[in-house]
């Protein structure tokens, strides 16, 4: 399979530079003006996946935890995919924003549901103090950016994406 630790160091890599271009598209303040509606859309269809993921899975005779996978495999939309064709359609506004704080929800979603499914998985300790742990920890991790202004470095990095889209692209 190769080095592990080089193939573990490449996929942070690409998450860090994932979340960096999901940030230079949707900046805070934006976020707080669809956050309500993303928060709504990301409850709704979390909740609506892992119910349907679920019973799909007990249709198919599997067991409630092969289910419950299937069920969060279901409920998390692949930000990736979703912020690369929306750059491509060079989609903006409103309708953009919502989306991509919808995406932003089911990422901290997903933090949730890692957790709590490897407590699940490997039975060890309890889920409820598991997700309590990881829903604390990243809360911390949110309030550090908010905290110390993370307004300071989006002027430049802002100036920056505007002028690589300004670009003409080869084909």
């Amino acid at each position: 399979m190769g080095d592990e630790a080089s193939i573990r160091g490449l996929a942070d890599l690409g998450v860090v530079m994932l979340m960096f271009s999901l940030g230079l598209e949707l900046t805070f303040r934006k976020l707080m003006r669809v956050g309500p509606t993303a928060i709504l859309v990301t409850v709704i269809e979390v909740a609506l996946m892992l119910w349907l993921g679920y019973a799909t899975g007990l249709a198919f005779g599997w067991g409630s935890l092969e289910s419950l996978f299937l069920g969060s495999l279901l409920a998390i939309s692949s930000t990736t995919i979703i912020v690369k064709a929306y750059h491509d359609e060079h989609r903006e506004g409103r309708a953009a924003n919502v989306v991509f704080g919808i995406l932003v929800m089911e990422d901290l979603v997903a933090v949730l549901l890692i957790a709590v499914l490897t407590a699940l998985a490997t039975g060890s300790g309890s889920t409820g103090s598991t997700a309590l742990t990881a829903a604390g920890r990243l809360a911390l991790f949110l309030a550090g950016p908010s905290a110390s202004g993370s307004s300071s470095c989006r002027g430049s990095s802002e100036s920056w994406y505007r002028s690589a889209r300004a670009r003409p692209r080869s084909s």
